[in-house]
């Protein structure tokens, strides 16, 4: 079953709340960056929606590209 939430709402805020600060936490956390930049990542918090706008752009350039789309 699946069961939408309202952006804002309850479970949302919850979620928001608790990324917001576990993601500060591990991001700020020494041994974390250490093991990170061992195997050649780097931390980079983003938002849900940092993500899909950088998905998205993914999608629409391979899309131009493909269908050589030049601006004019």
């Amino acid at each position: 079953m699946v069961v939408g939430f309202t952006p804002g709402g309850g479970p949302d805020i919850t979620a928001r709340h608790i990324g917001h600060r576990l993601g500060g936490h591990v991001l700020s956390n020494a041994e974390t960056q250490k093991r990170w930049a061992s195997i050649g990542i780097g931390p980079r918090p983003t938002t849900p929606q940092q993500q899909l706008i950088a998905a998205e752009t993914a999608l629409y350039t391979r899309i131009a590209r493909a269908a050589k789309v030049t601006s004019e």
